[in-house]
This record gives C-alpha cells, sequence and structure tokens, in this order.
C-alpha cells in the first residue's frame, strides 16, 4: 500500500514541475516578415546642386540709372546683386530678380556690383566684381560734330587693395565724358607684351586676376562711340603686397 502511494505522490509531482517550466518559458517572438513597417522617409531628392557663380557682370550708365547684367546660370531660380562703395566691403543688395539684369536707381559716384545665384538647394559664391561710374553732370551734345579719335587717358594709378585672401589692382585714372568707354591692358614687365584685361569700362577697373608677391603694370585706351581707339596712356605699376608686408 505505501508503494503505490509513493508512486502516486511522485507522478504529481512529476505533474506540477512541468507546469512550472511550461509557464515560465519565454514566449516565442512574433516573427519579423520583409517590408512590413516602414523604414523612415527616404530624405528627398539629394541629387540637386547649389548654382554656380554667375559671369560676365557688366554694369553700365542707363540713363539715370545703371543696368547690372550677368549670364545665365542654368539651375538658378533667382539673383541676389550686391553693392560696394569701395570695392571691398559687398554689405548692401540692390535687389533680388528671376532675370539676368536689374536696375540701380539710386546710384553714386562710383559703383560696384556683384552677383550671387540661387536655388532650393543653396547659394552660389559671389561673382566678380563690375564698377561704373556715373555722372549726374552729362553736358550738352556737341552739335553735330564728327566723332573724333579721343585723346590718351590720363592720371591712371594702380593700387593694391583688398584682403590677402582675395586681392585685387584697382585701376583708376581721368574721367572724360567726351568718351565712350575705356579698355585695361596689363603686363608683368614695364615694357613686357600688355593683353587686354578689362573691356568696356568706366573710370577705374578691379583686377581680381592678380597674385600678391607679384607686381603688374597698366596701360589704359579711350575708345569712342564709334570704335575709336586713343593711344596707349603712361604705364602705371603696383607690387601686391604679401601678408605681414
Amino acid at each position: 500500500m505505501k508503494k503505490k502511494i509513493w508512486i502516486g505522490l511522485s507522478s504529481v509531482v512529476a505533474i506540477l514541475l512541468l507546469a512550472v517550466v511550461a509557464c515560465t518559458k519565454e514566449p516565442t517572438p512574433d516573427p519579423v516578415y520583409p517590408g512590413g513597417g516602414g523604414s523612415g522617409g527616404g530624405g528627398g531628392n539629394s541629387s540637386g546642386s547649389a548654382p554656380s557663380t554667375p559671369t560676365g557682370v557688366s554694369a553700365t550708365v542707363s540713363g539715370s540709372s545703371i543696368k547690372v547684367s550677368w549670364n545665365s546660370v542654368s539651375n538658378a531660380t533667382s539673383y541676389t546683386v550686391y553693392y560696394s562703395e569701395d570695392g571691398y566691403s559687398y554689405n548692401y543688395t540692390i535687389g533680388t530678380t528671376s532675370s539676368t539684369y536689374i536696375y540701380d536707381n539710386v546710384p553714386y559716384e562710383n559703383n560696384y556690383y556683384k552677383v550671387k545665384a540661387i536655388n532650393s538647394y543653396g547659394e552660389s559664391s559671389l561673382s566678380s566684381s563690375a564698377y561704373c561710374h556715373y555722372s549726374t553732370g552729362g553736358g550738352g551734345g556737341g552739335g553735330g560734330g564728327s566723332d573724333v579719335t579721343p585723346a590718351a587717358p590720363t592720371g591712371v594709378t594702380a593700387e593694391d587693395c583688398g584682403p590677402r585672401m582675395y586681392p585685387f589692382a584697382l585701376v583708376s585714372w581721368n574721367y572724360d565724358s567726351s568718351v565712350d568707354h575705356w579698355d585695361v591692358y596689363r603686363s608683368t614687365s614695364y615694357n613686357g607684351s600688355y593683353s587686354k584685361k578689362g573691356s568696356n569700362v568706366s573710370m577705374s577697373w578691379a583686377d581680381e586676376s592678380v597674385s600678391c608677391g607679384n607686381t603688374y603694370y597698366y596701360k589704359v585706351k579711350a575708345v569712342s562711340a564709334s570704335g575709336k581707339q586713343s593711344d596707349f596712356s603712361a604705364v602705371a605699376s603696383v607690387y601686391i603686397r604679401r601678408e605681414g608686408e
């Protein structure tokens, strides 16, 4: 009789142990199926880029205003035009436009302009500068006189300007209201070969293609409305100093 009871108790204990194991076993995790649940947004189209820097910037007198124009940039949606009175600090803007030109309706005597292209991905660097001299004098017409060959420019000077990271040489001369525009020529030696660097400019011209530690030599020609050119001016030279000089 005792033996049967012992066997019965053992069976009960075994059943209880199995139940405890079954209750304490960790549940099997739910299966994960490929493609289930979004993995977050795709981040948008990353193939776009900010526009390139505008080229061909020019500034010319147009009545009582100055027209600033430039070449179109293929992926630009608008352009902002910056203004300076000294060719160094471009802290002001003329405006923003989707065209490739804009008018400065309140020009000063000396005006420098740079252009920045814009799209939804960002902005370009500032362009090279364009200079325009504006005079309210404007003497009357010459009474139908012939278009004569202009005299050679006088008072030509060249100055080292700008920070050392972005140096430029500012070439200036005496203004002559009878001249349509001026062309600026440059050489790396006094008696060397002079090549045209600035075309169709007014009063002054900023040469931004200079390097520190070099000396540059400049001559200027005056050009009439019909294209007649003066003789070369006297030579003006400038040394572009290095940092710390």
